[in-house]
């Protein structure tokens, strides 16, 4: 049975474009066909080629019948937990004939380098990140402190003050240190000038939830994971200086399609939920002003 057409067509293409530039990019053997040192060069530029031609045609099909086509976006956990959802879910509504292509990445340098790459549209990261992105930010999170078997967290009063006590004779939970540079878990107990029982790297902030509860150990978590654990009855405590990030969305400088000037104008007039009060007594976070 031979090639189909679609296949038929694309190995012609690739013979040509292998003919105009002189140079092999597969390797083709009995056990299949793989890329040469000239076509793995080649991966970058044609992906970036492609986004391109895919930004052209979205504008060319925006002005013609309003928004359409695809917008990819690229984020890690520790970034999008609480943030991500409800800009999916405003620009799905707004613009339903655009495909919303979401993908995790290891961390926010990864999501970053992604874009830079020219694999995605979007990223949504920590800043702040390479200058050869342009970044909108969108809030800034505070960190608190969350473990187990205290008994001082009071709903009704807000938020307690961390002591160099309740840190005492405690493990620190962290991220994984080659891909978060900045360790907030770290930054906390430097505040006091005290050193862990011991340390212990995990990678999920859930993970580090569940461990926080055994009661011998410290996790230091964006405010929508601590309140998570604070909600399954975990104590919640706020570092004497606070502990922030600033999150927004990157994007290429040169990349001006529809789809992506709509998500961004969109992004600057959503509050997100990440800012809702820990509790009735706690004062509300207001986002970063969006001029």
């Amino acid at each position: 049975m031979g090639p189909t057409p679609t296949r038929a067509l694309s190995i012609s293409r690739v013979a040509q474009l292998e003919r105009e530039l002189d140079v092999r990019l597969f390797e083709r053997t009995a056990r299949g066909v793989y890329l040469t040192d000239a076509g793995q060069a080649l991966i970058g530029p044609a992906r970036r080629t492609l986004n391109e031609s895919r930004s052209i045609r979205g504008s060319v099909a925006s002005m013609r019948d309003g928004v359409r086509g695809t917008l990819s976006i690229v984020a890690s956990s520790a970034q999008s937990d609480g943030i991500l959802g409800d800009y999916l879910s405003a620009f799905h509504a707004a613009l339903p004939h655009v495909e919303l292509r979401v993908a995790a990445a290891e961390s926010s340098v990864a999501a970053a380098d992604a874009v830079v790459a020219g694999e995605y549209d979007i990223a949504l990261v920590e800043m702040p990140v390479q200058p050869a992105l342009e970044v909108l930010p969108v809030v800034e999170e505070e960190f608190y402190a969350l473990f187990a078997g205290a008994g001082i967290t009071d709903p009704t009063k807000g938020i307690p003050t961390m002591t160099r006590e309740l840190l005492q004779g405690r493990t620190m939970l962290h991220l994984p240190l080659a891909q978060f540079p900045r360790q907030r878990s770290v930054q906390l107990w430097h505040q006091f000038g005290a050193d862990p029982l011991r340390h212990l790297e995990l990678a999920d902030c859930t993970l580090q939830v569940s461990v926080a509860r055994s009661g011998g150990a410290v996790a230091v978590l964006p405010r929508v994971a601590a309140l998570a654990g604070w909600g399954a009855g975990l104590d919640i405590a706020a570092p004497p200086r606070a502990i922030r990030r600033t999150v927004g969305f990157a994007r290429q400088r040169t990349n001006t399609s529809a789809q992506v000037t709509r998500f961004l104008g969109l992004a600057r007039r959503l509050r997100p939920s990440v800012n809702a009060p820990i509790s009735r007594a706690a004062t509300d976070a207001m986002p970063l002003p969006l001029a």
